[in-house]
């Protein structure tokens, strides 16, 4: 990537991360800070995970997340790795260029499109939408 992409990409981090740009909706001081909080973890996972697997992107951290995802299966109330989890999650979305607020509205905006589909049990006990 060269340096006016990434200072780019900076810029737009920073401006997601400025806590004006918070929903209005969320006008809750107690939210706000809890956002501001939940990017700084975001941006403290990904520095982290930028230094310690300086050769690893977004997939090998997607790969990761599965293997985590594997030990909740075996441990499903083992709340530490439901944190392995979402680490792993945070650091694949942060080497992808995906700054905190942008997939927390992503998240929301997902939420309202699941919300509105149909949904079907399979035979695993997981659930499809139905299209």
């Amino acid at each position: 990537m060269n340096g006016d992409c990434t200072h780019k990409i900076n810029n737009e981090k920073q401006k997601l991360m400025n806590t004006e740009n918070l929903s209005k909706e969320n006008e809750n001081p107690i939210l706000r800070i809890g956002a501001v909080m939940g990017s700084a973890l975001f941006n403290s996972i990904g520095e982290w995970s930028k230094n310690a697997f300086p050769d690893a992107g977004s997939i090998e951290h997607i790969i990761k997340l599965k293997h985590e995802a594997q030990e909740v299966i075996e441990a499903p109330y083992d709340i530490k790795e439901y944190a392995d989890c979402a680490i792993a999650l945070f650091a694949a979305a942060y080497k992808a260029d995906i700054a905190f607020f942008e997939l927390i509205n992503a998240i929301e905006s997902k939420l309202e499109i699941n919300k509105n589909r149909k949904w079907t049990k399979l035979s695993d006990g997981t659930y499809q939408h139905c299209l």
